[in-house]
């Protein structure tokens, strides 16, 4: 069973909190959780996470 767990931030920024959000995101462990990340359009990263199919979002 794996934990679903949904990250939210505002947009997708060029910033630290950003750029952790995405790291985490990206970093589970996908046998154990589900991630999900809500966000905002017209953010600096917007692009790169749309081509990552490890970021669902």
């Amino acid at each position: 069973m794996t934990i679903k767990v949904a990250h939210v931030i505002t947009r997708l920024d060029l910033g630290g909190a950003q750029q952790n959000t995405l790291h985490t995101v990206r970093a589970l462990e996908r046998a154990r959780f589900s991630a999900l990340l809500v966000c905002g359009e017209g953010g600096y990263f917007d692009e790169q996470v749309r081509r990552d199919p490890s970021v669902r979002a």
